[in-house]
């Protein structure tokens, strides 16, 4: 295991200075590169399925599939304009990430899911942070695990939103469950592997098993160990991955599919299969960004994991006057 003194890897430093609000504001614009000639192919294409709302949040929400014998094919929606929205470390756009004020922000916007990282503090704590340093969240540039919980309490999280967010403070796993309890559905991240406590809390707090995806990094296998049927995410490299995916992982509910190399075939061979699609438009350069959230729409993807909810609803409202279909 590399030392938890080890310096911030390149993509947080990267990260820093393109993350941040302050440097980052004002940069979205409208693109058009590749928007309407996807549109007018999709025009092409006969809606395969019909859903309701209804539906949707029950598969979204429900428990997940069971074995790979036992699933049932799931309808495909062309454009769905239902499709579920996951926050990326909560609504960052609009209070600082991975913060109890962005969570909460996020289920007051109608988010389904929460994606959350999840780390530890020297004394075990799990606590919700995304880098391994604590230099762009905060400005000090130490590391989570070099410091005990009660020393992460007292840096100042919200350094870069002002001081409307000056009390905002790394949170436990803990505070952000109990604030989170019964209003949405939490998208794990696992940065480290996951210990017992973790799963104790999941469980006190209602989210495991029903309520919690686990994302398929280096981490997640670890999960499965501890709970083997829970809802897992993975990553495919192609639709030849699917039928392996659910050998390996039988608890498969999701794909993870960033927008760029979302197709529509893949989400057919997955929804053939019983797994859903998720797809992420995160960590582009902000004028990439609008034109990717087409694409989770418009090829039918069951959740995607978006930063700026207010772009996103733009995008949505581009797609229904294209297709001509009234709000």
């Amino acid at each position: 295991m590399p030392s938890p003194f080890s310096g911030p890897n390149a993509n947080e430093l990267i990260n820093l200075f393109l993350s941040a609000p302050l440097l980052g504001a004002g940069f979205f614009r409208l693109t058009a590169s590749g928007k309407n000639q996807i549109i007018r192919s999709m025009k092409k294409r006969p809606l395969s399925g019909k859903i309701v709302l209804g539906v949707v949040m029950l598969t979204l929400l429900g428990p997940g599939p069971g074995a790979a014998g036992e699933r049932s094919p799931l309808p495909v929606v062309r454009p769905n304009f239902e499709i579920g929205r996951s926050a990326h470390r909560g609504a960052s756009h609009y209070a600082p990430e991975n913060t109890i004020p962005a969570y909460l922000k996020a289920v007051e916007q109608g988010y389904q899911w929460i994606e959350i990282d999840v780390r530890y503090s020297k004394d075990g704590a799990p606590v919700l942070h995304h880098d391994s340093w604590t230099l762009r969240s905060s400005l000090v540039a130490l590391p989570v695990r070099a410091m005990t919980y009660s020393r992460l309490k007292k840096l100042n999280a919200g350094i870069w939103y002002g001081p409307k967010f000056r009390d905002a403070r790394i949170p436990s796993l803990e505070e952000a469950l109990s604030a989170l309890s019964g209003k949405v559905n939490l998208y794990l991240d696992l940065k480290e592997p996951p210990q017992p406590e973790l799963i104790r809390l999941l469980k006190k707090y209602g989210f495991y098993p029903d309520h919690v995806l686990v994302l398929g990094n280096q981490n997640g296998p670890k999960f499965l160990e501890f709970e083997p049927e829970a809802k897992y995410l993975a990553k495919p490299g192609s639709i030849r991955d699917i039928d392996r995916l659910l050998r390996e992982y039988p608890s498969l509910f999701a794909l993870n599919v960033g927008c760029q190399v979302l197709t529509p075939e893949m989400v057919d061979a997955a929804h053939a299969r019983g797994v859903l699609v998720f797809s992420n438009v995160i960590n582009l350069m902000p004028w990439q960004t609008r034109d990717c959230m087409h694409y989770p729409i418009l090829y039918g993807a069951d959740v995607t994991q978006i930063d700026n909810l207010r772009v996103f609803n733009e995008v949505v409202e581009e797609i229904r006057r294209e297709q001509e279909v009234r709000p």
